[in-house]
């Protein structure tokens, strides 16, 4: 596999784990759902409401199916790929060579 493909196989690797933790997240906000005491949520962090962890949940998620889904366009973005006319300079250089 060429740097390229690496990447962009990491890039959906990051994106599935951030659904993960949105999972997580959303999970624990509907424990808050079933007690009416503050509930001892199977993933607890220290936060304090209902919200806290629905909006953390929201924002993993987004940011998950973000990266899913943009993984083409980052990786396009991230590794540039030579012009033909650069390409054929380079390969006229090493001819000459």
């Amino acid at each position: 596999m060429q740097p390229r493909e690496w990447f962009e196989l990491a890039t959906r690797l990051m994106g599935l784990w951030q659904l993960v933790i949105a999972a997580q997240y959303l999970i624990s906000a509907g424990y808050f759902l079933l007690e009416k005491e503050r509930p001892r949520a199977p993933f607890s962090d220290e936060l304090r409401s209902f919200y806290e962890y629905l909006y953390l949940g929201i924002a993993y998620a987004v940011l998950g199916v973000a990266l899913l889904r943009g993984a083409r366009f980052l990786t396009a973005f991230s590794f540039v790929v030579p012009r033909d006319d650069e390409q054929d300079q380079a390969a006229d250089a090493t001819e000459a060579e």
